[in-house]
């Protein structure tokens, strides 16, 4: 044996076939480790990242923790700090309680003494008053003593009257001077009886003169009527007169307005000789016109008919003689033309036409206008639209009419600024602070449309700012709606502010330089904005007729979209109508955009629920309002996990080639510096910021891989027992229903508080919104004439100004519809006829054959064969041309037919191929392209060839790829 201490060769292959199992679970062994070696590095490295996160995050806690220590000392030493000013006070509190205690005590002794003398006095008082009540009884019997006997002795003679007085006056011991008295009041109630007995006589004399007078205003009508009968001959004769007068005067006034019209009829007829001369200038067309039209219709009576098969389109030109003279049209005009020739000549005539009737539409217009003028009486219907041409827009400061209660357009400069008060009311917790600082300013705006059109414009931005301005009187809500309206142009957009305005309520004391945001208004009216808050304000504030108190009433936000007129740049009319019927209207730009009533629309309501809720009343201890409750009797399944995750790993989940576990997905940016601002004691230890790792953009991923989650089918999450219908349940319980002691209906709130100015109070982070054209007034005829001469005027101008040339062209036509037919005459007419002529070409149809083999065409009318017939060159080249190509390029499916379009198509620059397809379809044309086949025959053209030399291009066309394949072969 080789191998010496073996036994034998079959055991030392066991042995190696051993040695090599050995070998391989080592390998398998070795493998694992390194596997679980790489899963502990990779386990290793988390657990240092989670470390240096943990780290990371204990420092920045202790920086937290720390910074909220600093902050809670320094809030310790300011309460400190408070504390002692607070016990400082207090102790000043102490001292002036202490001071006033003592003050108290000393009123309260004034007070004891001041009652103590006001008890004298009253006292006093009260005993001159007893005194003064007896005197005054005294009096009073004595007057009424004095009034018995004189108003006694007034009625007897005088005799008898001085003895009752001197009785009188013994009895009672009277003085001289009342004895005077006595006789001057016994004079004077005589002279009182005398005038009574007077006035009695003078009524009845007054009552005599009426009657008098009734019977002369019945005597007055009996003869008037009288009158008027005798009279009415000569009062219609007099009516006849004014009315003969009053036709003389139409008749006059008509005769006037046909003078002028004669006149504008005579410089019209001159305009139409003009034209008509220009037309007769196109009576050669006219002619050209009826000769081609009556030769295409002698063209067609004598084309030749084909049969249904091989019927193909011809070009329309006559055939020539056989002596070479030119016939038809064409011939009598002299020139060879051709089908492009005679349509540019129709077009040119067309024009011509279309000219000649926009000149007699334009004759009519003025015909129109001119019969208009004739009937000074017409007047336009309410359905006739009267459109100006609007190309230049002047502008002038509108002047309001009629009863405007305020109107403001800014263009006087130095009236404005007398009318209008900047706000200087003073912030409460500072003196000599202004509250408003914003910037207004009367100027042009940014854009100018009118050189004399100014407005007021707020330059300021993120600052509050007020202004105002009287009314020339106060409104008064009564009878007739309030009509609101002003402009609005935000120049530089709007992100957050307002553009509204307040009406003030009039009260006397109304100071408008102390005008601040709780002064008294009666309406909010306006747009605002802030970032895609959006709103229309319309608020007013209502008197509460019980306890006097207002509340504000919010109308309900408009549904139409409004960012437009915050970005646009362009100014925007905003418009209030309140009508006494209690309903209101909002425009912009002449646009509704919302309505309502002041009785149903408004939020809060403006009259209160009769009934409210009970405050005091309390839900029973009894009351169930579970509509359902868990079946108490239900158990779990005993399959059911609640433990199951909800998500599980995707077991089919594979992870991507070239995934990279070993590298992070953010890596610290080295290019990073640290603040210099930095404090490490206060923001903790910096740490450079973390960026994406540039090797994992190539990558599927970095990190370590996990498999994604997906929806746990076993999944069922805790158990809950199913609900059921509650036995006990008594439905929802409410509190009950009490009257409303607060309770009032107003069925008027239109009636509001007067108005007595205008105020603007907003603020806005955008500088440059203008304000202009304000309004105040009740008669809406009046707001639409401001209208048209202040925010219409200025929306055509920048119309004007936006607008290209096309949109001009169209506004002017509007104004002269009779242009549209000039249009459609002129432009559309030649386009549509061009497009016909151009586009409508003959159509050239494959000529079906049962044979490869060319077969004569058909014979012409008026010829017993072929051979007599004139050959027309042109027809025929384009046939053959045709009837090549077709054959040339004849698509088939044989392996042959393949092989040879193959190398005709390598074939396209030999000079002795097919003609292409362009040079095939331009049969029209005289060409000195050759067909296939004729190489040899000279530098014959295809117009010179003969009809046998014709018929043999047929043949040499069929026989060339042939040729071809043989000599490539």
């Amino acid at each position: 044996m080789f191998y010496g201490g073996r036994a034998s060769f079959e055991e030392l292959y066991r042995e190696l076939l051993l040695v090599k199992e050995s070998k391989a679970e080592l390998e398998k062994s070795r493998d694992e480790f390194v596997s679980r070696n790489r899963e502990l590095e990779l386990k290793y490295q988390d657990l240092l990242l989670e470390l240096k996160q943990l780290t990371v995050n204990d420092s920045n806690k202790v920086a937290e923790l720390e910074c909220q220590l600093k902050l809670k000392n320094y809030e310790l030493d300011r309460c400190s700090l408070l504390l002692a000013e607070t016990d400082a006070k207090f102790k000043h509190t102490t001292l002036d309680n202490e001071k006033l205690s003592k003050k108290i005590e000393i009123l309260r002794e004034d007070l004891s003494q001041s009652q103590m003398t006001s008890e004298k006095h009253i006292c006093a008082l009260k005993l001159q008053l007893r005194d003064k009540s007896i005197k005054l009884n005294d009096y009073e019997r004595l007057e009424m003593e004095v009034d018995k006997i004189i108003s006694k002795a007034a009625s007897l003679p005088d005799d008898d009257a001085e003895k009752i007085l001197a009785t009188y006056e013994k009895d009672a011991f009277i003085s001289l001077n009342s004895k005077h008295r006595l006789r001057h009041s016994l004079n004077l109630a005589r002279r009182i009886l005398e005038l009574e007995n007077r006035s009695v006589e003078l009524k009845e004399e007054l009552f005599k003169e009426r009657d008098l007078k009734q019977s002369l205003q019945q005597e007055l009508v009996t003869t008037k009527s009288c009158l008027a009968q005798v009279d009415r001959p000569a009062s219609d004769l007099i009516n006849v007169v004014l009315k003969k007068d009053l036709e003389i005067f139409k008749l006059n006034s008509k005769l006037e307005s046909l003078e002028s019209a004669v006149f504008k009829l005579t410089q019209n007829e001159l305009q139409l000789k003009k034209e008509i001369r220009q037309v007769t200038t196109h009576d050669q067309d006219l002619e050209v016109i009826k000769n081609m039209i009556s030769e295409l219709r002698s063209h067609e009576a004598t084309a030749p008919t084909s049969s249904s098969k091989n019927e193909h389109s011809q070009s329309p030109v006559q055939s020539q003689p056989k002596d070479g003279s030119r016939n038809g049209f064409f011939g009598k005009v002299g020139v060879n033309m051709g089908p492009i020739f005679w349509k540019s000549r129709m077009l040119a005539v067309i024009l011509g036409l279309s000219i000649c009737l926009v000149g007699v539409l334009a004759v009519d217009e003025d015909f129109d206008q001119v019969s208009d003028d004739l009937d000074p009486d017409a007047k336009p219907s309410g359905d006739e639209i009267v459109m100006e041409p609007d190309f230049e827009v002047e502008y002038n400061t509108p002047i309001p009419a009629g009863n405007v209660y305020f109107a403001e357009h800014f263009d006087d400069f130095d009236g404005a600024k007398k009318r209008w008060i900047i706000s200087r009311a003073q912030k409460e917790e500072q003196d000599n602070v202004f509250k408003y600082d914003g910037h207004w300013d009367f100027d042009l705006p940014q854009r100018v449309i009118f050189t004399n059109d100014r407005a007021l414009i707020l330059r300021s931005k993120a600052k509050h700012a007020a202004i105002s301005a009287k009314l020339n009187r106060r409104f008064d809500f009564n009878t007739k709606p309030l009509l609101v309206q002003y402009e609005v142009n935000f120049q530089n957009g709007m992100d957050c502010g307002g553009a509204y305005i307040k009406l003030l309520s009039y009260s006397k004391d109304l100071d408008l330089n102390s005008f601040h945001d709780k002064t008294p208004y009666t309406i909010m009216f306006g747009p605002d904005k802030c970032g895609n808050d959006i709103k229309m304000h319309f608020i007013f504030r209502h008197k509460n007729p019980i306890n006097g108190t207002f509340e504000e009433k919010h109308a309900k936000r408009p549904s139409n979209r409004m960012e437009e007129t915050y970005s646009d740049k362009k100014p925007h009319l905003y418009r209030l109508i309140l009508t006494p019927d209690n309903k209101y209207q909002l425009f912009i730009d002449s646009t509704l955009v919302g309505k309502g009533s002041l009785l149903s629309d408004m939020t809060p309501p403006v009259n209160p629920p009769e009934e409210i809720e009970d405050p005091n009343d309390r839900m029973p201890s009894d009351w169930d309002d579970r509509e359902k409750i868990p079946d108490m009797t239900a158990s779990k399944p005993e399959d059911w996990d609640e433990d199951a995750p909800a998500k599980i790993p995707d077991p089919k989940a594979v992870k991507p080639e070239g995934w990279l576990e070993d590298e992070p997905e953010m890596l610290p940016d080295g290019a990073a510096e640290k603040p210099e601002d930095w404090d490490e004691s206060m923001d903790g230890s910096w740490e450079p910021p973390s960026i994406p790792n540039p090797k994992c953009e190539q990558a599927p991923g970095c990190g370590p891989w996990s498999p994604p989650l997906i929806e746990n089918p076993e999944f069922k999450g805790i158990w809950k027992p199913p609900m059921i219908s509650n036995p006990n349940y008594k439905g929802k319980w409410s509190p009950r229903k009490i009257p409303n002691p607060g309770f009032f209906e107003d069925k008027e709130p239109f009636k509001m508080t007067p108005i007595g100015a205008v105020g603007i109070e907003i603020w806005s982070m955008t500088e440059g919104i203008l304000f202009d054209n304000f309004i105040i007034t009740d008669d809406e005829q009046i707001l639409e004439d401001w209208t048209s001469q202040t925010y219409d005027k200025k929306k055509r101008a920048i119309d004007r100004d936006s607008e290209g040339v096309v949109s001009r062209i169209i506004n002017y036509s509007n104004a002269h519809p009779w242009l549209w037919a000039l249009y459609i005459v002129v432009i559309g007419l030649p386009l549509v006829l061009l497009f016909t002529f151009c586009c409508s070409q003959d159509k050239k149809t494959d000529i079906h054959k049962k044979t490869d083999n060319i077969v004569e065409d058909d014979v012409p009318q008026g010829s017993t064969n072929g051979k007599d017939a004139p050959v027309n060159t042109k027809a025929s080249k384009k046939q053959i041309l045709t009837e090549a190509t077709r054959r040339q390029n004849k698509v088939s499916t044989s392996k042959d037919e393949l092989e040879n379009k193959r190398l005709d198509s390598d074939d396209e620059s030999d000079p002795e191929g097919p003609p292409s397809a362009d040079e095939a379809g331009d049969g029209i044309k005289e060409t000195s392209a050759r067909p296939t086949g004729l190489k040899a025959s000279g530098s014959k053209n295809i117009i010179d060839l003969n009809a046998d030399e014709i018929s043999d291009i047929g043949s040499s066309n069929t026989e060339a790829p042939k040729k071809r394949r043989a000599r490539r072969e």
